[in-house]
């Protein structure tokens, strides 16, 4: 099941009481989603977390994974409600720390008031231009041992004709080899004939 989540706008410039007000209009259970870079920016960054937890709220994080190569940092979003994260693998950059954070999230868990043990659900976004096509089944194929709930394969380029018919399709048949869901964001669908199931933008359509 694919969800759609509502953007939380928390950089400094908004007060945390304008932020309370936008998460009280809210019913529980609804969908929402920070950057995290935003939230680190701020001094109360877990506060917020921990009032849209309170408002039992579902809580997205969109980050690069760096900060939590410390494990203390990913326990502490955890514990403060953030249950479901994106990882952006950027791979025009460094993935270490980017790699070593997606693992502190995998293996950070808590027991709830109910002795329920709580894991986050952990989806990987590689972001793929041009320059990276050649790369990007090697890494699919590094991330697949580290077992992320998802993979999503963003073209950052789409109107830049990249891409073969059969580049993610060969990707998508080695996820599902794997156990692996695997969707697509920004492909054009005429290179997905087969595949549909894998477009993330029909999910949406659904949704809205």
């Amino acid at each position: 099941m694919i969800l759609t989540y509502q953007h939380i706008k928390t950089n400094t410039t908004k007060e945390f009481y304008e932020i309370k007000k936008e998460l009280d209009s809210y019913n529980r259970k609804s969908n929402v989603c920070f950057y995290e870079k935003e939230l680190s920016n701020r001094t109360d960054g877990t506060q917020i977390l921990e009032y849209a937890k309170n408002k039992a709220l579902r809580i997205k994080i969109i980050s690069d994974g760096k900060i939590f190569s410390n494990q203390e940092v990913a326990n502490l979003y955890l514990r403060s409600g953030a249950h479901i994260f994106e990882i952006e693998f950027d791979l025009n950059k460094d993935l270490k720390e980017t790699i070593r954070g997606f693992q502190n999230i995998k293996k950070s868990g808590f027991f709830n008031k109910f002795r329920k043990t709580i894991k986050a659900f952990v989806a990987v976004k590689i972001l793929i231009t041009k320059q990276d096509k050649k790369i990007v089944s090697s890494i699919v194929k590094q991330i697949l041992p580290l077992e992320p709930d998802r993979i999503i394969l963003k073209n950052q380029q789409p109107k830049t004709n990249l891409i073969s018919k059969n580049f993610f399709k060969e990707i998508i048949d080695t996820c599902i080899q794997n156990n692996i869901w695997i969707l697509t964001e920004n492909v054009p669908i005429n290179l997905m004939k087969g595949y549909e199931p894998h477009i993330i933008e029909l999910y949406e359509m659904k949704n809205d």
